[in-house]
């Protein structure tokens, strides 16, 4: 191998080296309070915010669904019932 290239190769990996090494410092949340807040007049602001769901359920097409689910709850549990007594009445006849 030659010696220009070895050196080439040496001094890129030193300067990824170097790169990395310059990372900023991140500063604690009470630095950044205390630099706003020397010399700068802080204003906190009320801002009102209105929530528009696109695509949702009104409280009427909720109620609906409610009382949807329980009347196919209490449907699955008539189904259950009948299918025990079936298999009662099969029992007894075998």
């Amino acid at each position: 191998m030659d010696d220009s290239e070895t050196r080439r190769d040496a001094s890129s990996t030193s300067e990824v080296n170097a790169k990395s090494d310059h990372t900023p410092a991140v500063a604690n949340d009470d630095e950044v309070v205390d630099k706003a807040s020397k010399g700068k007049n802080i204003k906190r602001l009320e801002i009102p915010v209105d929530e528009i769901v696109y695509g949702g359920m009104t409280k009427t097409e909720v109620v609906d669904a409610a009382q949807k689910e329980l009347k196919l709850a209490e449907q699955d549990l008539k189904m259950e019932h009948t299918k025990d007594k079936k298999n009662t009445v099969e029992s007894l006849c075998l």
